[in-house]
């Protein structure tokens, strides 16, 4: 098993370089393929020795070989989360189709969240093939009778039909409580945090509720402190889809367990 953790923790390295690539050149309506990687600053095109992760930003000491610019920290930093991303997604699930899946959806959420943070925009572009993506494991894992979707379930939430269909409850829930909320505050939640609130509950299935619930109470504080310290305004943009997705990752690693204390507290467990 040690092997399968290595190997998917360096490929999840090689997919955090192309992340980088995503996350800078998608919401500039730029070619992921083409031109090939350069440097923004003098477009000297960086060849397959300096585009190591990780290991080229060390040894060309953050600068790039020809102009000297620095190269950003979070080209390293992106590549080092997915690969633990990639590890985790391993370690949890183990060689299954499951770790392949998840390690996609982890992916692609950091990528989004970078992305609203940078540019306060989720691009269709990459929320609707993740939706996509989502439902057609969820249309195989019922056809194939493989339980893939969702990623996180509990027994303590009582019998269900099949996966498909705690997966799609997900999706309805994910979806609908936000555009519900969009339309009785008009113009207080995005299309693209709808969007992905629905593609993220076809893979947390019912447990998308946590994933709400910690992600408003981020975001809650967050604006709290913006407002009170900072002195911005209850007008300023703050990017919730980063919220989501941090409430995505509680969720895998801590939903059921703080589900299934709180279902035990109150005697439905």
């Amino acid at each position: 098993m040690a092997v399968y953790y290595l190997v998917a923790t360096l490929f999840g390295l090689i997919v955090g370089s192309f992340a980088n690539v995503v996350i800078y050149r998608v919401p500039l309506h730029k070619s992921i393929a083409y031109p090939p990687s350069h440097c923004p600053e003098c477009g000297e095109r960086i060849a397959w020795y300096d585009n190591v992760p990780i290991v080229s930003f060390v040894v060309l000491r953050a600068r790039c070989r020809k102009c000297g610019k620095p190269i950003a920290a979070q080209y390293p930093m992106i590549e080092a989360f997915c690969g633990l991303l990639f590890l985790w997604s391993a370690f949890t699930y183990g060689r299954s189709l499951r770790a392949a899946v998840a390690a996609v959806f982890l992916v692609t959420l950091l990528i989004l969240a970078m992305i609203d943070v940078d540019h306060r925009v989720l691009p269709n572009v990459i929320v609707l093939p993740l939706m996509a993506f989502g439902l057609v494991v969820v249309a195989a894992g019922f056809t194939l009778r493989a339980d893939v979707l969702p990623l996180v379930f509990s027994s303590a939430l009582g019998p269900w039909p099949s996966a498909a269909a705690r997966a799609l409850l997900g999706f309805a829930l994910g979806g609908g409580i936000l555009l519900l909320l969009a339309l009785v505050y008009r113009g207080g939640m995005g299309g693209g945090d709808i969007k992905l609130m629905a593609a993220i509950g076809l893979f947390l299935g019912p447990y998308v509720l946590f994933d709400l619930f910690v992600g408003v109470l981020l975001g809650s504080i967050s604006g709290i402190y913006l407002i009170a310290v900072k002195g911005r305004s209850r007008k300023d943009l703050i990017p919730f889809g980063p919220f989501l997705v941090i409430g995505a990752y509680a969720t895998l690693l801590w939903g059921e367990q703080v589900v299934g204390a709180y279902l035990k507290l109150v005697g439905f467990a």
